[in-house]
């Protein structure tokens, strides 16, 4: 990763300071970050990012959320993510996943969602959100069952 994208990130972290404008704020970085050479190598960084934060509200879903969608192959990068440190944003992203029709690995997903409800080195509220989606989604599958 070169100087100007290393300094795109540092920019995304530096407006964590004020949470409540981070999604307004960080778009303009998320636009110049589109138009680098190679998005990809922001998404590893990125969720690094999530990672020091995992109560932090990075939109909802937000511009950071779509660019990452947008990035072939980020979904293995967010399941290292999640098994590092599960934040609510990572969560969020898994959620999504989950909720595509044609997603052919669902148990395995879920799994990710049970395991950080067990687990002990995850922020109760992470647990807890990641307890709440995977109860949701379960009760959807029993639905569409009958």
């Amino acid at each position: 990763m070169n100087e100007h994208d290393k300094g795109l990130i540092q920019q995304l972290i530096n407006l964590m300071a004020n949470p409540p404008y981070f999604e307004f704020e960080s778009h303009s970085v998320i636009e110049e970050m589109k138009k680098s050479m190679d998005a990809k190598d922001f998404i590893e960084p990125v969720f690094r990012m999530m990672e020091s934060a995992p109560l932090f509200n990075f939109g909802n879903p937000g511009s950071l959320l779509h660019f990452i969608e947008a990035t072939d192959g980020y979904e293995s990068k967010l399941i290292d993510s999640i098994n590092r440190t599960p934040s609510l944003y990572g969560i969020n992203m898994l959620n999504r996943i989950l909720n595509r029709q044609e997603l052919r690995n669902r148990r395995d997903y879920m799994n990710i969602l049970k395991d950080i409800m067990g687990r002990a080195d995850v922020k109760p509220e992470v647990a807890k959100e990641a307890g709440k989606r995977y109860n949701k989604l379960l009760e959807k599958a029993q639905r569409s069952m009958y």
